[in-house]
């Protein structure tokens, strides 16, 4: 009933909106229905407040558990694919077994984290506000690879270690652990003691390309 509809569940149903339609920009079988599974069927979804982060220095280990633990739900799903054969012309249907990569999967939950914890957060300087990761995608990391090319970065070793990261995985889509922790440290490296999410003043909203 809608006196029973919270400001909490609210903030909630906007996440995971918000996280299905990041995360399903590109892949079959990556619908909004899905997208709810994987968040509502999975601890990622009874996260609810700050109280239920771990401590700063434990985040990392924390989200990497959660990517983990919805590309291990993401393979209980299929899903039906259709399509029209060009030899006969007749539609054909395929049932499919649902992929979810580290890289799909870290934008899923970071885009959730982002939406329910990071916007709605009180103090913007809170420790667990601050190691939580930005949603990693290809707007971002193709703004982190321009900045990089200016001063005082241009020639440094950072954007070095850029470019052995790219090296690793170009693509969010397809990142594998190895591939995202090199790009995480990369934010990491130019925030130094700024909060992660900071590293959005590169991220602009009116673009489409991600």
């Amino acid at each position: 009933m809608q006196d029973k509809y919270t400001l909490t569940e609210h903030r909630h149903r906007f996440a995971i909106w918000a996280a299905g339609r990041a995360y399903s920009r590109q892949g079959p079988g990556h619908t909004m229905a899905v997208a709810s599974q994987l968040i509502n069927d999975t601890s990622v979804g009874q996260i609810a407040t700050l109280d239920d982060l771990p401590p700063p220095n434990e985040i990392d280990d924390r989200l990497d558990g959660l990517f983990r633990e919805v590309m291990g739900r993401a393979e209980k799903i299929t899903y039906k694919r259709e399509w029209k054969d060009k030899t006969t012309g007749h539609s054909r249907t395929e049932e499919c077994q649902l992929e979810c990569t580290y890289g799909r999967a870290q934008k899923l939950v970071n885009i959730f984290l982002k939406s329910k914890l990071i916007v709605a957060g009180v103090d913007e300087r809170d420790a667990k506000l601050a190691s939580l990761h930005p949603p990693l995608d290809r707007q971002l990391l193709a703004a982190i690879g321009r900045h990089l090319n200016t001063p005082p970065f241009k020639g440094s070793d950072l954007q070095q270690v850029f470019k052995e990261a790219l090296i690793k995985g170009g693509s969010w889509t397809t990142f594998d652990k190895a591939a995202y922790d090199a790009h995480i440290n990369v934010v990491k490296g130019i925030q130094k003691d700024r909060p992660l999410w900071g590293i959005e003043w590169l991220w602009q909203p009116a673009a489409t390309d991600e």
